[in-house]
């Protein structure tokens, strides 16, 4: 019986606008139409994929009293691939990140293109925001590992479908407590809420095909980013790490 995985995405807003110099490797630009809606243009110059960029988004207030924000927009194709698609050599990607302003904005937007990261290894910007690109993939690299290791013990003592979403449910709570930016906590969150997505959305699947579905989906995701430069995986690492 074939079945569609579902990916637990925690979804951010981008809006702004930056234009950086030709030659850095990976360039964005922003359009603003007269009907005040944004689009985003995010370009790669480099001769490898991008896989991760993270943006700062300021919103000055127009008024004095105004509302004022900072927001992260923050992007990885290798702790969600399916929502997030790694950037061809020389692909240009066009985003709508505002709609049409039925009046004038309270604030004006001024995003910073902080980091980016590519697939030989190679790291374009701030080099803390590009630490926690790393600090977030190697986070997700253990919840894998320790999803993987909850299904597999599931399915050996034989556990219920409810028994083994509660149980995804206490480890994630356990581990979101030792993370500190928002990306680690989506790094954290996407493993378990993709596990209990899976295990609720169709009661009628048995159990065990529910379950290994789930299980090869995270140990493609961990072959990845043993794979991916920089490295986030210790040494020696596998993709079951029961082995």
């Amino acid at each position: 019986m074939s079945q569609r995985l579902f990916f637990f995405v925690v979804s951010v807003t981008l809006v702004g606008t930056l234009c950086l110099a030709q030659e850095a490797p990976v360039v964005m630009s922003v359009n603003r139409p007269p009907d005040g809606s944004v689009t985003v243009q995010i370009a790669n110059h480099h001769q490898a994929a991008l896989t991760a960029y993270v943006l700062e988004v300021d919103r000055e207030p127009v008024a004095a009293n105004g509302p004022h924000g900072r927001g992260i927009l923050y992007f990885d194709s290798l702790i969600n691939p399916w929502q997030n698609k790694s950037f061809a050599p020389g692909e240009t990607r066009t985003i709508r990140v505002a709609g049409p302003s039925r009046g004038p904005t309270p604030w004006q937007i001024t995003p910073t293109l902080k980091a980016a990261v590519f697939e030989d290894g190679t790291t374009f910007g701030d080099s803390d925001t590009v630490a926690l690109v790393i600090a977030a993939r190697k986070m997700f690299f253990e919840e894998l590992g320790k999803a993987i290791s909850l299904i597999q013990t599931a399915k050996a003592q034989g556990m219920s479908r409810e028994e083994l979403i509660r149980e995804a449910t206490r480890q994630q709570q356990a581990d979101l407590a030792g993370a500190q930016e928002p990306e680690e906590k989506r790094a954290v969150a996407n493993p378990w809420g993709t596990l209990r997505t899976n295990l609720k959305r169709d009661a009628s699947l048995p159990l065990e095909n529910a379950e290994e579905a789930v299980l090869q989906m995270f140990m493609r995701l961990r072959q990845g980013l043993i794979q991916a430069k920089p490295s986030v995986a210790p040494q020696g690492a596998t993709v079951n790490p029961a082995n």
